[in-house]
């Protein structure tokens, strides 16, 4: 994987984990609990320079990440902590 595409990867992974603090919006339902709860599952399928997650949003709290490589390369997930 070359540079561009890593740096558009993690660019795409931090949106995510910037998304997974908001509030779940309309469109493919997501089984959760609230902040205190277990964690919700977000599942996301790699492909080729890009990333499908199975929603674009999910609830605060604790969230269980499923990655599955779906592309012909391969491919990782990385999730960065970014300063609010």
């Amino acid at each position: 994987m070359n540079a561009k595409a890593i740096a558009a990867l993690i660019g795409t992974a931090a949106a995510l984990a910037v998304a997974a603090g908001a509030t779940q919006v309309a469109g493919a339902p997501i089984s959760g609990t609230n902040a205190t709860g277990s964690a919700q599952p977000l599942r996301v399928k790699l492909d080729e320079f890009k990333l499908k997650p199975d929603t674009a949003k999910v609830k605060a709290g604790k969230v269980k990440i499923k990655a599955t490589n779906v592309g012909d390369g391969e491919h990782e997930l990385v999730i960065a902590k970014t300063r609010r």
